[in-house]
């Protein structure tokens, strides 16, 4: 495109901006291959521990909010014998932090976690508040192996949990076997009509997850020489 005479300086300079504002791998190679008709390679950058650490907020208690968070989102990563969760508060700029976390034994514990837990949140002087937050919405790794008795796999039972228990606040996601174009996440409704590929209205979702992407914003945010909080 740099070559171009219907392309103007001033898009050339905006596709640069977006692609260095961005922490889309997509973003970069697009204004790489367009405009400069450049190989891309992404640049990998191993995380430094000691740097990550110094992330941690000794001054927030644990399993408390933090002034100004707007929602506490939580993930749950199947096991073949019980879960493992992580509940985060996030800001308005999208920054966030771990509050809470640890593991889970049954299908019943998962319940009492996503619809049973509330944290007191703290005012801007670092006050507990009689304010008490609930999960907002969880997202359950629905990969899985089969369980002991053989008979079904721990994906049919997080299905099966799903449509029974999911209710608009848990939902199944799963990572993509491969990169999907333009998004990070993508969805998909599992039940259809029999016979037919008609979906099913008010059918199960799964959210396929593009960990690439994911992992990726995710290394850029811990990496960030001045966060907001971690």
């Amino acid at each position: 495109a740099i070559l171009s005479s219907v392309v103007s300086l001033s898009e050339v300079a905006a596709g640069r901006l977006k692609a260095d504002r961005s922490d889309d791998p997509e973003h970069k190679q697009a204004y790489q291959n367009g405009f400069w008709a450049l190989p891309y390679v992404a640049v990998t950058v191993e995380p430094d521990e000691a740097r990550i650490l110094k992330r941690r907020d000794f001054d927030l208690p644990a399993r408390t909010v933090p002034h100004g968070a707007v929602a506490l989102p939580c993930g749950i990563d199947m096991q073949k014998r019980g879960f493992y969760y992580l509940v985060e508060a996030w800001m308005p700029n999208l920054s966030r932090c771990i509050i809470d976390y640890g593991r889970l034994a049954e299908w019943e514990d998962v319940t009492n976690l996503v619809w049973g837990a509330s944290y007191p949140v703290l005012d801007q002087h670092g006050e507990l508040t009689p304010d008490l937050r609930p999960i907002w919405r969880a997202a359950l790794d629905t990969g899985g192996t089969a369980t002991d008795d053989g008979v079904y796999t721990r994906t049919e039972e997080a299905y099966e949990y799903l449509r029974i228990h999911g209710r608009g606040v848990i939902h199944g996601c799963k990572g993509a076997s491969r990169e999907l174009s333009g998004v990070a996440v993508r969805w998909s409704v599992l039940d259809k009509l029999p016979g037919r590929q008609t979906t099913i209205p008010g059918g199960l979702m799964l959210y396929l997850i593009d960990t690439f992407k994911i992992k990726s914003r995710l290394f850029t945010a811990l990496l960030d020489p001045e966060p907001h909080r971690s």
